[in-house]
């Protein structure tokens, strides 16, 4: 018998935490990852020029909203003006959809 082996949503949305958070150390931002956190953001990125505060969710199902958490970062209000909120998508594969990254700036 083939054991299957499943990441829990924990650890799969981890998994795009740090990717995304090298990703950013690639580009030249000093990168801070809130470790297990129910915040916010889950990344803040800091160049010379911006501060990135970035929610991070994955996908796998078909249908995703995060109006509750969009919402949530809209009224935050307490950062310096230079700031952009974002929050960042990782769609898995599935039928009819490639994965990837969506990405949305937050006013």
């Amino acid at each position: 018998m083939q054991e299957v082996f499943t990441l829990s949503n924990k650890k799969r949305g981890l998994e795009k935490e740090r990717e995304l958070k090298q990703i950013f150390a690639g580009k030249g931002y000093a990168v801070s990852r809130a470790r297990g956190s129910f915040g916010y953001f889950d990344l803040m990125c800091m160049d010379q020029k911006e501060i990135l505060l970035i929610q991070i969710k994955r996908v796998k199902g078909k249908y995703y909203s995060f109006k509750k958490e969009i919402e949530e970062i809209q009224n935050f209000k307490n950062h310096p003006p230079n700031t952009k909120k974002m929050i960042y998508i990782w769609l898995d594969r599935m039928e009819g959809r490639k994965a990837g990254w969506i990405k949305k700036k937050i006013k």
